[in-house]
């Protein structure tokens, strides 16, 4: 550390009393201040270890998703009563649809903003062009004010490289970006899966990020694109059976047996009455009548 601070590659001059009077000073301050280094040490450790840990939890539970989902979702429709498990079933189905389809499209539109930032910020010759798209990319996944604020970065770094007339293009091919992402990409990719109305959607990610900071920004809106598609299944009464030519129901409609009750058992017939005995003549004594 002492040769690294005189032959340092700075055009500074580093006198041995100077640099004698820099260490003394490092080393009071790092007595002085012991217990905070501490204390700031095992925080930024617990952090490290629950991050490790809810990563560890995560990759455990995706496996086991994978592999036996539909084996645990069975079981669990299975505790609940017969007559509410298709609801069940339909809810499910619905919130799992919703939230595929905001997952695969928000992925495949931040991968076509961050090539498409990339591809025109390389063309206009703005440095740190990769970050920048890695950055627009990263932001597509906070709606509405993600992205934008990636590209007014991007916007200030073409104006600190090179000047105001590139700043300007750089805006104009952003606002461009961000026009075919919400009236092309988004349409095209996610459809109606995900219809939530503008102000729901600025109300949730302010929700999101007040409680939860930029993670909660991310999933407040497939949070509530969730749940609201199993509200609207669960408001939506079922489809009443219509029974079939060859469905028992009918013979419940006709006033016949209930659905799996065992078909009554035919009457035994009457035991044919048996015949009365002939009974012999009297023929009295010697045969004779």
């Amino acid at each position: 550390m002492v040769d690294l601070i005189e032959n340092n590659p700075l055009p500074v001059n580093v006198e041995v009393d100077t640099r004698d009077q820099w260490i003394d000073d490092a080393a009071s301050w790092i007595q002085e201040n012991s217990q905070t280094l501490v204390s700031r040490a095992a925080e930024s450790a617990g952090s490290i270890v629950e991050g490790a840990a809810v990563l560890v939890l995560a990759i455990f539970c995706t496996v086991f998703f994978l592999a036996s989902g539909s084996a645990m979702w069975r079981w669990f429709v299975a505790q609940v009563p017969a007559r509410t498990r298709q609801r069940w079933n339909d809810a499910a189905g619905a919130g799992w649809y919703t939230f595929s389809g905001y997952t695969r499209g928000t992925v495949l539109v931040a991968i076509s903003n961050g090539i498409l930032a990339g591809v025109f910020l390389t063309i206009l010759g703005v440095p740190l062009s990769a970050p920048l798209a890695v950055l627009v990319f990263i932001g597509t996944f906070i709606p509405l004010v993600g992205a934008p604020l990636a590209m007014i970065i991007a916007a200030v770094v073409a104006l600190a490289a090179d000047g105001l007339l590139t700043a300007l293009i750089v805006t104009v091919g952003i606002a461009g970006i961000g026009q075919l992402e919400g009236h092309v990409l988004q349409p095209l990719i996610m459809g109606k899966q995900v219809s939530l109305h503008p102000v729901v959607v600025a109300l949730g990610v302010t929700c999101g990020t007040v409680v939860g900071g930029i993670l909660g920004a991310i999933v407040a809106v497939p949070l509530i694109a969730v749940a609201w598609a199993v509200f609207g299944t669960l408001r939506t009464p079922p489809e009443p059976v219509r029974p079939t030519p060859t469905d028992p129901l009918r013979e419940v409609s006709d006033g016949g047996p209930e659905p799996g009750a065992e078909p009554a058992a035919e009457p035994a017939p009457e035991a044919a009455a048996d015949p009365a005995p002939e009974v012999a003549p009297d023929r009295g004594v010697g045969g004779r009548p």
